[in-house]
């Protein structure tokens, strides 16, 4: 259920993490970390709690009075957690093959997106985010970050209606001709000005030649 990485959806790792932020948090410090569902500001969010142990705390097992339940269950392989304004009660779960499923009650309620035909998934690739417009309860507007069979990063709009995304209404927005399999970055985020920001990573592989250049300091 889930993936295996610090900070991702449903299966927290506590050695993934203590590995991650090691230099900062020393591993007896780190009491546990947490993936809960939770309301804020009335929207149902994954919220990923990082407790850390005061300096006088040696005990590395969470409080007794810790009471965690999965929340819901039933994905393959999801890689990002969203919701969208004017559906409360909605969550909705990026699948990395190419779907996006949406969640209510606890229980998987149906399908937003499913362009499996047009997604490279595995390893790094994949169907990696959504974002949904600010003002989807109007528009009707998403966007989803994904890589395609050649291996390649497009950002494609779609509006949807009744629940499900009108594939005939795709409109690029990015083309990334990417060089290698990972590092590719793909989370998409609406930030306070209302702008969509798209992430990206490095390109991937190790060892590139010709990328470090020398210089004497001496003149």
């Amino acid at each position: 259920m889930g993936v295996r990485s610090c900070g991702l959806l449903f299966e927290p790792s506590l050695q993934c993490c203590t590995e991650r932020y090691a230099g900062r948090v020393r591993r007896e410090r780190l009491r546990s970390v947490l993936i809960v569902a939770a309301k804020v500001g009335g929207a149902i969010a994954l919220v990923v709690l990082l407790v850390i142990f005061k300096p006088f705390v040696h005990s590395r097992e969470p409080s007794s009075g810790s009471n965690l339940r999965p929340y819901v269950s039933g994905f393959q392989s999801p890689t990002f957690v969203a919701t969208a304004s004017g559906q409360p009660n909605r969550l909705y779960v990026v699948e990395q093959a190419g779907t996006i499923r949406y969640v209510e009650g606890g229980r998987i309620a149906g399908k937003l997106l499913d362009i499996r035909s047009r997604v490279g998934s595995g390893g790094e690739r994949g169907l990696l985010s959504v974002a949904f417009s600010p003002a989807y309860e109007h528009d009707h507007l998403l966007y989803v970050d994904y890589t395609d069979k050649a291996g390649d990063t497009r950002v494609i709009a779609f509006r949807s209606r009744k629940s499900r995304a009108v594939l005939a209404s795709a409109r690029q927005l990015l083309f990334v001709d990417q060089p290698y399999s990972n590092h590719n970055g793909g989370q998409l985020q609406f930030g306070p000005d209302g702008l969509l920001y798209v992430g990206m990573g490095d390109g991937g592989a190790q060892g590139d030649p010709g990328t470090v250049r020398r210089t004497s300091t001496s003149g």
